[in-house]
């Protein structure tokens, strides 16, 4: 079982000669270091391999001829570059992708690796956060593994993205100071000049990779008006430039073929109202050769990621999408769209009073869901209404202001087993009303033409 020590006893392992590995970017401890910076004058020729580094280190602050420690890092940040052309860091070339296997079959096994981690959790792991990369294969081969918790990282879920206690041999207690962040680097004019060329080589559907630094903000930055639209983001990290790119649309189709597979996982079933007698199946995506789209209205502060769940069957991974926003609050508006041959949908925004759009090439569906959870809808067709419906105690209220000369309203009372319209004008052809336990209807007091067609309310004319 691992053992909790103080960092100056942890430092304390470390010997004249020694390989430690510091890991890369949060992961690498700050506790431990100071402590191993004040034993500089006992050691020598101790060799520090790290990666990305985001906070300067009291080992080269402390040593700044390399008497001491011996720098070498497999990818330069900023601070890194800077000890680099002081002449107390050390590149070396490496191929990211393949980093883990140096590890696993070229490099001696480190004599201790000292990591930065999360707080144990309930599983007992020591979770990586937001370095989660080639950390297990150093682990499973160092002679000496020891992390450092801090409650200032936080936690990143996914696959190897922590050290079990089994694995560890040391604990010691961090600084839990606020993770580091990596300053916005505003773009230079010459940044901005570059940005504009390469802006105008990006197509719709085009995949991007988008490094760090003051041109890929600047060129992320145009991509804001540039009208190009469809992109993906292919990526080993999202800058700041990443982040602010507004994401206006959020699209997954999923298809049913003929030469498809015949089982699978879909965790959208159907759509349903509830009404006080009980649920009524509007769309229902198990049917035979249906295919769904789901997309999302965007908002800002938007990630969108990618990746493979697990299912009923754990042996198949499960294709999923996450969108995450940062806020104190915030609401996700997504669309479920089954369809046969293609989908019907047009456009769908949210307009300024909060009301969603959804136009098709045959009708313009209205929505609005309110506070209390409830909802209204309306359909129309070329300005004439169509089809209305309401969540219990719900009133269609001035939805159709904008469609037609005059404000039309529905209320059903009663538990619904009564529909009271109100209008101002004639009308025109017949409106259908989702309205399943109807038995009376009313329109501005009086008795219209009308008849129950299944679920509908359908009402024939109405004169002033």
């Amino acid at each position: 079982m691992a053992q909790r020590i103080t960092a100056q006893e942890a430092a304390s392992f470390v010997k004249s000669g020694m390989w430690i590995d510091f890991g890369v970017t949060l992961c690498q401890p700050d506790v431990f270091d100071a402590a191993l910076a004040l034993r500089k004058d006992e050691l020598h020729g101790v060799k520090i391999r790290a990666t990305l580094t985001v906070r300067p280190r009291a080992v080269l602050e402390a040593d700044p001829e390399g008497t001491h420690f011996f720098w070498v890092n497999l990818h330069f940040s900023g601070y890194d570059r800077g000890k680099h052309d002081s002449g107390i860091a050390n590149y070396l070339p490496v191929n990211l992708g393949e980093i883990p296997d140096y590890y696993r079959r070229f490099i001696d096994p480190v004599d201790i690796v000292i990591l930065k981690t999360c707080p144990k959790d309930a599983n007992g792991y020591f979770n990586f956060s937001a370095a989660t990369l080639w950390h297990q294969s150093v682990i499973d081969r160092a002679r000496m593994v020891i992390v450092e918790e801090s409650k200032g990282l936080p936690y990143a879920m996914g696959e190897q993205t922590g050290v079990h206690e089994s694995q560890v041999d040391f604990i010691i207690e961090g600084d839990h100071a606020r993770a580091a962040e990596l300053p916005y680097l505003t773009p230079t004019e010459v940044d901005r000049a570059v940005a504009r060329l390469i802006a105008q080589e990006i197509q719709d559907g085009d995949c991007l990779q988008v490094g760090i630094g003051g041109m890929p903000n600047a060129v992320c930055s145009l991509l804001k008006d540039s009208g190009a639209k469809d992109l993906g983001i292919h990526t080993e990290m999202l800058n700041d430039g990443i982040m602010d790119l507004p994401v206006k649309n959020v699209t997954i189709e999923f298809d049913s073929v003929a030469t498809g597979p015949k089982t699978g996982a879909f965790y959208v079933d159907d759509i349903q109202l509830g009404f006080d007698s009980g649920p009524f199946l509007v769309a229902d995506f198990e049917r035979p050769a249906r295919n769904l789209r789901l997309s999302m209205l965007a908002a800002e502060s938007t990630t969108v990621y990618t990746g493979n769940g697990l299912g009923p069957d754990l042996r198949q991974p499960v294709p999923f999408v996450m969108a995450r926003r940062q806020g104190k609050q915030t609401r996700f508006t997504s669309l479920m769209e089954p369809y046969a041959a293609a989908p019907p949908v047009q456009k769908w925004e949210q307009l300024p009073d909060g009301t969603l759009e959804i136009t098709t090439a045959n009708y313009v569906d209205d929505i609005q869901i309110r506070t209390d959870g409830s909802f209204v809808f309306v359909r129309t067709n070329n300005g004439a209404p169509l089809r209305l419906a309401a969540s219990n105690g719900g009133a269609i209220t001035g939805l159709l202001t904008t469609k037609q000369t005059g404000p039309i309203q529905v209320d059903f009372l009663d538990a619904g087993a009564s529909l009271n319209i109100n209008i101002d004008q004639p009308l025109a052809g017949e409106i259908r009303v989702l309205a399943p336990n109807t038995q009376q209807v009313w329109i501005n007091g009086r008795t219209p033409e009308w008849h129950l067609d299944g679920v509908y309310a359908v009402i024939t004319g109405y004169q002033m």
